[in-house]
């Protein structure tokens, strides 16, 4: 009965952690990386969708032979790689945004360099 009362307790107590929104970071983006944003967003499901069914067909109709197949393994493999290597870049320049951020952040703690901000800030 005592360790019934007590699960149920921890699990509320669980349960209630996971009810916190979690907090969002906030950052300013780099101009060179607002430029080619469009280029890094995934068109929508319905569109792919169609793209896949649209190449599904045409492989049907066109049977390739192995070096055709070859190059297209290569070719896949390199834009995924490519892919990845941009993903990887973003991560790391979001991270150096946000550690910058945090720097800027800690400075303005001490008192002396908050007021040489206001100070130049204001006039």
């Amino acid at each position: 009965m005592a360790q019934q009362r007590k699960l149920k307790k921890e699990i509320k107590l669980l349960e209630s952690f996971g009810k916190k929104p979690k907090p969002v970071e906030e950052f300013i983006l780099d101009k060179r990386y607002e430029a080619n944003i469009a280029e890094r967003v995934r068109p929508p499901v319905e569109q792919r969708n169609a793209q896949i069914m649209k190449k599904a067909k045409l492989n049907s109709l066109f049977q390739l032979n192995e070096d055709e197949l070859d190059e297209r393994v290569v070719v896949c493999r390199d834009y995924t790689r490519y892919q990845n290597r941009l993903a990887v870049m973003d991560m790391l320049w979001i991270n150096e945004s946000i550690r910058k951020q945090e720097k800027a952040l800690q400075k303005l703690k001490v008192p002396r360099h908050y007021l040489a901000f206001c100070k130049s800030k204001w006039t």
